[in-house]
């Protein structure tokens, strides 16, 4: 398979198959650490799942309204061709290490940053912290 039959894959996959693959992987690792654990806890493992499944649908909705913007940033910055990697020409597999890392820069850890800062972004986002019950769901 090569890297442009690959990136096309998930390019053209549909939003909804994406939401499957994460819930599939999800319920498959939440299923297999219920069957293998490295530890075992006594708690209540559906009503432990619920309260961060409820967690994750309002981080689901905050990570959307960042989406949106991000989304209407990119598409700016293309129809502008404003950016580095409108400057540098790599091969198109170090143009998308380049494009992750930053990314992720952006996307995950300034998000992350952003709520531990603002107080009722944190009010949600400290649940993740004092999880003391630790599976496949606290990392939502």
């Amino acid at each position: 398979m090569s890297m442009s039959s690959f990136l096309n894959f998930f390019e053209v996959m549909p939003a909804w198959q994406k939401l499957v693959w994460v819930i599939g992987c999800l319920g498959i690792c939440w299923i297999l650490e219920g069957a293998y654990p490295l530890f075992r806890f006594d708690y209540r493992k559906w009503k432990h799942a619920k309260v961060n499944l409820i967690f994750l649908s309002i981080t689901l909705f905050i990570n959307i309204l960042f989406g949106i913007l991000a989304a209407g940033i990119f598409q700016w910055v293309q129809i502008n061709k404003i950016g580095l990697l409108f400057f540098l020409n790599f091969p198109v597999w170090v143009e998308l290490l380049i494009a992750v890392l930053l990314l992720d820069l952006i996307a995950q850890y300034f998000v992350h940053f952003l709520l531990h800062r603002i107080k009722w972004m944190w009010k949600f986002h400290m649940i993740h912290h004092s999880d003391t019950n630790v599976d496949a769901t606290s990392g939502t």
